[in-house]
């Protein structure tokens, strides 16, 4: 169930040609890929092109080049993330296998806690992606039904070197524009929610460390059949997680009472009371860690750099429009919903950032407590400095490695649109 969302998220983005198929995929999809790919390039170059002679033609007026903007801005988004994932899908197709691969692991090891609070997860996120496309959508038909057909007036402001108001061209164009305007902003969603969920797993990776190291000291274990269980008792348990009541998803408890084993091979059995051998899965699954973040960052961080620019400056745009607009209610609703979605966009890659680098940040302690003063064994002592030393590692992503995604990131995006905001009404003033 972890994995629903991403795989819907990952045929999104082979349909529409910004990930290729497969290769165990049937030739003709394959060649339907490559089509909507070029077909989508297309239709990006055409409506980028018609805003850009729109914005060109009136260049004197502040207030429709800055119309022109707002949509504009959000291409220009949607190329560069377009950029990053193409040209880095290997690494998030591995990165997204690393973070999954431990959670099949733990279901076969029919680990009822951790698996509850991952079922649990994404549950939420389903619900959560729910309420987002549904306000991406209101945002896309308030665009496309918002324009004045009557006038044979486009979803978005744009220039023909031709007469576009005959018929049937008016309609074919419609059509075309409104086709764009879908693409941009699902794609844009499908984009963002694809690092949030990374992100978010992440996190959770994070947490079952924190764990780990808290329940590094011994505690006596019952059997050992618990963690061995047979295939009949794992796939039983599991159907009960899976279909768990989701009433009860508030009621679940956050912290991992017991440490977390990913694998158990059967000459581990007699080592798993060990403090030093628990040490060291939590040292091997930290170093993972750290792998997963620099690939995170390697993927990401430029996309960070985007999204922090893009969304300062449409918060910016749309609030001088709304500013400008004379009595259009509107042309105001849409400026409204179109500031509140960007604020939510750029909230959600600073809340799951802040999120992650929070987590992080408690490693120390957690590594210091985990009971080390106890252990007399000769090497201990050892591997408690090469844990020290891996919590060292910034784990949290950062614009260019730079600018850490955190609420205080997000705050400070807000003064910026505000101070852009007020001498842009300077310059209209004046």
């Amino acid at each position: 169930m972890y994995q629903k969302f991403t795989n819907v998220l990952s045929i999104v983005l082979r349909c529409s040609g910004y990930w290729p198929m497969i290769s165990s995929t049937k030739t003709i999809f394959k060649i339907l890929n490559y089509l909507l790919r070029i077909f989508n390039l297309t239709v990006f170059l055409f409506l980028t092109s018609i805003i850009i002679g729109d914005a060109i033609s009136n260049f004197d007026d502040l207030s429709l080049i800055t119309d022109n903007l707002c949509f504009l801005i959000g291409c220009f988004e949607v190329a560069s993330k377009a950029f990053k994932f193409t040209t880095e899908y290997k690494n998030i197709m591995l990165l997204i296998k690393d973070i999954y691969e431990p959670f099949d692991m733990l279901r076969t090891m029919d680990n009822l806690e951790v698996m509850t609070q991952i079922n649990s997860l994404a549950r939420f996120e389903i619900k959560q992606a729910s309420i987002l496309i549904g306000l991406v959508t209101l945002l896309v038909i308030a665009r496309i039904f918002g324009a004045d057909r009557t006038t044979k007036q486009f979803p978005v402001r744009a220039y023909f070197p031709f007469d576009s108001s005959t018929s049937p061209r008016y309609q074919l164009l419609y059509l075309a524009v409104s086709y764009g305007v879908i693409f941009i902003d699902f794609s844009l969603f499908a984009f963002d929610m694809v690092i949030v969920v990374i992100m978010r797993y992440l996190t959770f990776h994070l947490k079952i460390l924190l764990a780990n190291y808290r329940h590094c000291h011994v505690k006596p274990i019952e059997t050992i059949d618990g963690n061995l269980s047979s295939d009949l008792k794992v796939i039983g348990k599991y159907d009960a997680i899976t279909h768990a009541n989701n009433e009860d998803d508030d009621d679940q408890k956050e912290d991992i009472e017991n440490f977390v084993f990913f694998k158990l091979n059967n000459e581990d059995v007699n080592k798993i009371n060990s403090f030093d051998w628990r040490l060291k899965q939590c040292i091997m699954h930290h170093q993972k860690i750290v792998k997963m973040t620099t690939i995170l960052n390697d993927c990401f961080s430029f996309c960070v750099v985007i999204q922090i620019m893009a969304s300062t400056i449409l918060i910016c745009l749309n609030g001088f429009q709304i500013l400008l607009a004379n009595n259009d209610t509107h042309l105001f609703l849409r400026r409204i919903m179109a500031i509140f979605i960007v604020l939510l966009q750029l909230f959600f890659w600073c809340w799951y950032g802040n999120n992650m680098s929070t987590v992080a940040d408690a490693l120390t302690y957690n590594q210091w407590m985990c009971g080390w003063e106890n252990e007399f064994k000769r090497g201990v002592s050892n591997s408690v400095t090469t844990s020290m030393i891996l919590s060292l590692r910034s784990l949290e992503l950062r614009a260019m490695g730079l600018v850490p995604l955190s609420l205080q990131t997000f705050v400070s995006a807000m003064k910026t649109s505000y101070s852009v905001l007020i001498l842009l009404l300077t310059v209209v003033e004046n």
